[in-house]
């Protein structure tokens, strides 16, 4: 399951047997300059802060999901 801007494309990863919810991750669809953002709370001069460049194909944001619990003792589920 996607979406796509144009610039950006969302991506859901789910089991293909089950359909559970494994993560998400983001991928960049075309190149692109993106300016550099200072951290919060710091400040950099201008002539420090390049630019980051993008790639299409390139993963932005990846997250797994792995679900787990408290159990009271080893080997429990």
């Amino acid at each position: 399951m996607t979406r796509d801007d144009g610039t950006e494309r969302d991506e859901l990863i789910l089991d293909p047997t089950t359909y559970r919810f494994l993560g998400y991750r983001t991928v960049a669809t075309r190149d692109r300059t993106m300016p550099k953002r200072s951290a919060p709370g710091t400040s950099r001069p201008p002539s420090d802060r390049s630019p980051e460049v993008q790639r299409a194909g390139q993963v932005l944001i990846n997250v797994g999901y792995l679900p787990g619990k408290v159990v009271d003792k080893p080997g429990q589920r």
